[in-house]
Protein backbone atom coordinates (compact mmCIF):
# COMPACT_ATOMS: atom_id res chain seq x y z
CA UNK A 1 0.00 0.00 0.00
CA UNK A 2 1.82 3.24 -1.35
CA UNK A 3 -0.05 5.72 1.14
CA UNK A 4 -2.49 5.69 4.18
CA UNK A 5 -5.34 8.36 2.29
CA UNK A 6 -5.94 5.32 0.07
CA UNK A 7 -7.63 3.37 2.75
CA UNK A 8 -9.79 5.60 3.70
CA UNK A 9 -7.36 12.68 18.77
CA UNK A 10 -6.21 9.92 24.97
CA UNK A 11 -6.30 10.16 28.75
CA UNK A 12 -4.10 7.98 31.41
CA UNK A 13 -6.23 6.03 34.02
CA UNK A 14 -4.18 3.06 36.02
CA UNK A 15 -6.45 0.15 35.38
CA UNK A 16 -3.70 -1.92 36.07
CA UNK A 17 -3.98 -4.58 39.02
CA UNK A 18 -0.11 -3.69 39.50
CA UNK A 19 0.44 -0.83 41.69
CA UNK A 20 3.49 1.84 40.42
CA UNK A 21 4.94 3.42 42.88
CA UNK A 22 4.48 7.52 43.24
CA UNK A 23 8.55 7.70 42.86
CA UNK A 24 8.48 6.73 39.31
CA UNK A 25 5.50 9.21 38.69
CA UNK A 26 6.52 12.53 37.42
CA UNK A 27 5.70 15.73 39.89
CA UNK A 28 2.03 17.24 39.28
CA UNK A 29 3.70 20.22 40.61
CA UNK A 30 6.00 20.42 37.89
CA UNK A 31 6.26 24.45 36.13
CA UNK A 32 4.44 24.16 32.94
CA UNK A 33 5.87 24.45 29.73
CA UNK A 34 5.67 27.05 27.25
CA UNK A 35 2.76 27.00 24.45
CA UNK A 36 3.95 27.35 21.12
CA UNK A 37 1.72 28.66 18.25
CA UNK A 38 1.97 26.77 15.35
CA UNK A 39 -0.78 28.39 12.95
CA UNK A 40 -4.30 30.50 13.42
CA UNK A 41 -6.52 31.53 10.84
CA UNK A 42 -9.85 34.12 11.67
CA UNK A 43 -11.83 31.86 13.78
CA UNK A 44 -9.02 28.61 15.08
CA UNK A 45 -5.50 28.35 16.68
CA UNK A 46 -3.21 25.77 16.27
CA UNK A 47 -1.01 25.24 19.50
CA UNK A 48 1.83 22.71 20.69
CA UNK A 49 0.58 21.15 23.73
CA UNK A 50 3.49 19.84 25.63
CA UNK A 51 3.60 16.73 26.88
CA UNK A 52 2.25 16.15 30.71
CA UNK A 53 0.28 19.32 30.90
CA UNK A 54 -4.10 18.84 30.75
CA UNK A 55 -5.81 20.07 28.19
CA UNK A 56 -8.94 21.20 30.39
CA UNK A 57 -8.37 20.41 34.41
CA UNK A 58 -6.60 22.77 36.58
CA UNK A 59 -4.96 26.34 36.32
CA UNK A 60 -1.95 24.88 34.55
CA UNK A 61 -3.93 23.49 32.21
CA UNK A 62 -3.52 24.19 28.43
CA UNK A 63 -6.76 25.80 28.16
CA UNK A 64 -5.98 27.86 31.25
CA UNK A 65 -2.85 29.37 30.01
CA UNK A 66 -4.57 30.13 26.59
CA UNK A 67 -7.14 31.98 27.89
CA UNK A 68 -5.03 33.84 29.98
CA UNK A 69 -2.45 34.68 27.17
CA UNK A 70 -5.08 36.86 25.23
CA UNK A 71 -7.55 34.16 23.94
CA UNK A 72 -10.39 34.39 26.63
CA UNK A 73 -13.00 32.05 24.74
CA UNK A 74 -10.53 29.81 23.32
CA UNK A 75 -12.50 26.22 23.27
CA UNK A 76 -10.71 22.64 22.08
CA UNK A 77 -12.38 21.07 18.95
CA UNK A 78 -10.58 17.97 20.33
CA UNK A 79 -8.70 16.39 22.74
CA UNK A 80 -5.29 14.71 23.85
CA UNK A 81 -4.10 12.53 27.25
CA UNK A 82 -2.24 14.55 29.39
CA UNK A 83 1.02 12.62 28.39
CA UNK A 84 0.31 13.00 24.68
CA UNK A 85 1.98 16.48 23.60
CA UNK A 86 2.04 17.60 19.46
CA UNK A 87 -1.22 19.20 17.40
CA UNK A 88 -4.08 20.51 19.51
CA UNK A 89 -6.72 23.04 17.56
CA UNK A 90 -9.07 25.33 19.11
CA UNK A 91 -11.82 27.20 17.68
CA UNK A 92 -11.04 31.60 19.02
CA UNK A 93 -15.06 31.26 20.18
CA UNK A 94 -17.05 28.50 21.46
CA UNK A 95 -19.45 28.50 18.70
CA UNK A 96 -16.63 28.04 16.23
CA UNK A 97 -16.01 24.56 17.63
CA UNK A 98 -18.96 22.42 15.57
CA UNK A 99 -17.33 23.47 12.06
CA UNK A 100 -13.66 22.62 13.30
CA UNK A 101 -14.93 19.51 14.78
CA UNK A 102 -16.93 18.54 11.36
CA UNK A 103 -13.75 18.94 9.63
CA UNK A 104 -12.09 17.23 12.18
CA UNK A 105 -14.45 13.90 11.15
CA UNK A 106 -13.92 14.37 7.27
CA UNK A 107 -12.38 11.42 5.33
CA UNK A 108 -9.91 14.20 4.10
CA UNK A 109 -8.23 14.90 7.12
CA UNK A 110 -5.12 13.13 8.02
CA UNK A 111 -4.38 12.38 11.55
CA UNK A 112 -0.70 11.88 11.58
CA UNK A 113 1.26 10.30 15.35
CA UNK A 114 4.72 8.79 16.20
CA UNK A 115 4.94 6.25 18.97
CA UNK A 116 7.47 3.68 20.49
CA UNK A 117 6.26 0.11 20.55
CA UNK A 118 8.24 -2.39 22.96
CA UNK A 119 9.79 -4.52 21.37
CA UNK A 120 11.05 -5.35 17.54
CA UNK A 121 7.76 -4.55 15.51
CA UNK A 122 7.94 -6.37 12.15
CA UNK A 123 6.80 -5.03 8.62
CA UNK A 124 7.62 -5.87 5.11
CA UNK A 125 10.20 -2.59 4.84
CA UNK A 126 9.93 0.56 6.44
CA UNK A 127 8.70 2.35 3.47
CA UNK A 128 5.66 0.21 3.15
CA UNK A 129 2.66 1.14 5.16
CA UNK A 130 0.61 -1.83 6.68
CA UNK A 131 -2.92 -2.26 8.66
CA UNK A 132 -4.20 -2.67 11.60
CA UNK A 133 -8.18 -3.89 11.34
CA UNK A 134 -8.95 -4.72 14.84
CA UNK A 135 -12.75 -3.60 15.95
CA UNK A 136 -12.64 -1.71 18.96
CA UNK A 137 -15.84 -0.18 20.93
CA UNK A 138 -16.13 3.40 21.29
CA UNK A 139 -15.24 4.43 24.61
CA UNK A 140 -11.96 3.58 26.70
CA UNK A 141 -11.20 -0.11 27.83
CA UNK A 142 -8.70 -1.81 29.84
CA UNK A 143 -5.85 -4.08 29.34
CA UNK A 144 -8.31 -7.70 30.31
CA UNK A 145 -10.90 -6.29 27.55
CA UNK A 146 -9.10 -4.30 24.63
CA UNK A 147 -11.41 -4.56 22.12
CA UNK A 148 -14.70 -3.71 24.37
CA UNK A 149 -18.06 -5.10 23.38
CA UNK A 150 -21.76 -4.90 25.01
CA UNK A 151 -24.47 -2.36 23.86
CA UNK A 152 -24.43 1.47 23.11
CA UNK A 153 -20.57 2.85 23.37
CA UNK A 154 -19.26 -0.46 24.29
CA UNK A 155 -20.66 -2.07 20.85
CA UNK A 156 -17.28 -2.94 18.83
CA UNK A 157 -17.05 -0.53 15.59
CA UNK A 158 -15.05 -0.89 12.90
CA UNK A 159 -11.60 0.36 13.50
CA UNK A 160 -8.36 1.43 10.80
CA UNK A 161 -5.27 2.34 11.65
CA UNK A 162 -2.30 2.38 9.16
CA UNK A 163 1.67 2.32 9.96
CA UNK A 164 4.87 2.29 9.27
CA UNK A 165 8.08 1.37 10.51
CA UNK A 166 10.48 4.12 11.26
CA UNK A 167 13.54 2.64 12.96
CA UNK A 168 13.71 -0.44 14.98
CA UNK A 169 16.63 -0.94 18.23
CA UNK A 170 16.89 -3.41 19.49
CA UNK A 171 14.17 -3.07 22.36
CA UNK A 172 11.64 -0.71 20.75
CA UNK A 173 10.13 0.32 17.10
CA UNK A 174 9.05 3.63 16.13
CA UNK A 175 6.25 3.92 14.07
CA UNK A 176 4.47 6.53 12.41
CA UNK A 177 1.06 5.99 12.06
CA UNK A 178 -2.14 7.64 11.15
CA UNK A 179 -6.21 6.80 12.47
CA UNK A 180 -8.41 6.33 9.65
CA UNK A 181 -11.35 6.05 12.25
CA UNK A 182 -12.28 7.93 15.45
CA UNK A 183 -12.10 5.14 18.66
CA UNK A 184 -10.76 5.94 22.33
CA UNK A 185 -7.25 5.46 22.45
CA UNK A 186 -7.03 3.61 19.07
CA UNK A 187 -3.07 3.31 18.46
CA UNK A 188 -2.82 2.31 21.83
CA UNK A 189 -5.52 -0.54 21.55
CA UNK A 190 -4.05 -1.47 18.11
CA UNK A 191 -0.59 -1.41 19.36
CA UNK A 192 -1.40 -3.82 22.28
CA UNK A 193 -3.34 -6.29 19.90
CA UNK A 194 -0.65 -6.40 17.52
CA UNK A 195 1.32 -7.58 20.72
CA UNK A 196 3.46 -4.51 21.10
CA UNK A 197 2.21 -2.03 23.22
CA UNK A 198 3.05 1.29 23.56
CA UNK A 199 6.09 2.29 25.69
CA UNK A 200 4.80 3.17 29.06
CA UNK A 201 1.07 2.46 28.88
CA UNK A 202 0.17 0.49 31.77
CA UNK A 203 -3.79 0.89 31.05
CA UNK A 204 -3.06 -1.56 27.82
CA UNK A 205 0.09 -3.27 28.54
CA UNK A 206 -0.14 -6.58 30.61
CA UNK A 207 3.34 -6.27 31.17
CA UNK A 208 4.10 -2.36 32.23
CA UNK A 209 4.31 -3.22 36.01
CA UNK A 210 6.54 -1.03 38.66
CA UNK A 211 9.84 -3.23 37.39
CA UNK A 212 9.31 -2.03 33.57
CA UNK A 213 8.83 1.16 34.57
CA UNK A 214 11.66 1.55 36.91
CA UNK A 215 13.83 0.39 34.18
CA UNK A 216 12.58 2.97 32.30
CA UNK A 217 13.63 5.30 34.20
CA UNK A 218 16.66 4.44 35.34
CA UNK A 219 18.12 2.94 31.66
CA UNK A 220 16.57 5.52 29.60
CA UNK A 221 15.01 8.99 31.63
CA UNK A 222 11.45 7.77 30.47
CA UNK A 223 9.48 9.68 33.90
CA UNK A 224 6.01 10.22 31.62
CA UNK A 225 2.89 9.14 33.45
CA UNK A 226 1.27 7.41 30.26
CA UNK A 227 1.93 6.10 26.66
CA UNK A 228 4.72 7.10 24.25
CA UNK A 229 2.34 8.97 21.87
CA UNK A 230 2.76 11.85 19.98
CA UNK A 231 0.28 13.60 17.74
CA UNK A 232 2.67 14.77 15.19
CA UNK A 233 0.68 16.60 12.72
CA UNK A 234 -2.76 17.26 11.10
CA UNK A 235 -4.02 18.21 7.54
CA UNK A 236 -7.31 19.67 7.22
CA UNK A 237 -9.18 21.16 4.29
CA UNK A 238 -10.76 24.54 3.76
CA UNK A 239 -9.74 26.11 6.90
CA UNK A 240 -10.08 29.92 6.60
CA UNK A 241 -6.52 31.25 6.69
CA UNK A 242 -5.27 34.64 8.51
CA UNK A 243 -5.59 36.48 5.28
CA UNK A 244 -9.06 35.97 4.72
CA UNK A 245 -8.44 33.07 2.24
CA UNK A 246 -10.08 29.76 2.45
CA UNK A 247 -9.85 26.23 0.17
CA UNK A 248 -7.30 24.10 0.20
CA UNK A 249 -5.48 22.05 2.46
CA UNK A 250 -4.07 23.64 5.26
CA UNK A 251 -1.15 20.97 7.23
CA UNK A 252 -0.34 21.54 10.97
CA UNK A 253 2.89 20.47 12.19
CA UNK A 254 4.27 19.58 15.56
CA UNK A 255 8.31 19.58 16.25
CA UNK A 256 11.03 17.74 17.44
CA UNK A 257 11.35 20.10 20.14
CA UNK A 258 8.22 18.74 21.96
CA UNK A 259 9.10 15.27 21.71
CA UNK A 260 10.09 14.49 25.73
CA UNK A 261 13.58 13.87 26.07
CA UNK A 262 13.32 10.09 26.88
CA UNK A 263 12.73 9.09 23.56
CA UNK A 264 15.93 9.75 21.84
CA UNK A 265 16.88 7.99 24.44
CA UNK A 266 15.26 4.87 23.65
CA UNK A 267 15.38 5.36 19.72
CA UNK A 268 18.30 7.42 18.84
CA UNK A 269 17.82 10.12 16.16
CA UNK A 270 14.11 9.92 16.56
CA UNK A 271 13.40 13.58 16.16
CA UNK A 272 15.28 14.03 13.19
CA UNK A 273 13.13 10.85 11.60
CA UNK A 274 9.73 12.27 12.96
CA UNK A 275 10.17 15.88 11.81
CA UNK A 276 12.93 15.73 8.92
CA UNK A 277 11.96 19.60 8.18
CA UNK A 278 12.76 20.52 11.96
CA UNK A 279 14.73 24.21 11.52
CA UNK A 280 12.36 25.41 8.73
CA UNK A 281 9.47 27.34 8.54
CA UNK A 282 7.53 24.69 9.75
CA UNK A 283 9.38 24.89 13.57
CA UNK A 284 6.15 27.26 15.49
CA UNK A 285 6.65 30.66 17.11
CA UNK A 286 6.31 31.43 20.72
CA UNK A 287 2.75 31.90 22.05
CA UNK A 288 2.76 35.34 23.23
Amino acid sequence: MSSPRSTLALCFAFLSPLPVASSLLPSPHAPPSPIRLIQEGPTWLAVEKPCGIAVHDGQDSLLSQLQASGHPMATPAHRLDRWTGGVLLFGKQQQEVGPLQSKLQAPSTVKRYHAILRGRLDSAEEVDWSEWKWSLSGKAEGRRNIQGGGKGEGRRKRALTVWRVMKRTDYFTLIEAQICSGRTHQIRRHASLAGHPVVGDVRYDRKCGEVYLRMLKEEYGFEMGGAALHASSLEIEGLDRIDGTGGGSVRLDSSASALPAAWEEMVPGCGAICFPSAGSAQLPADLT
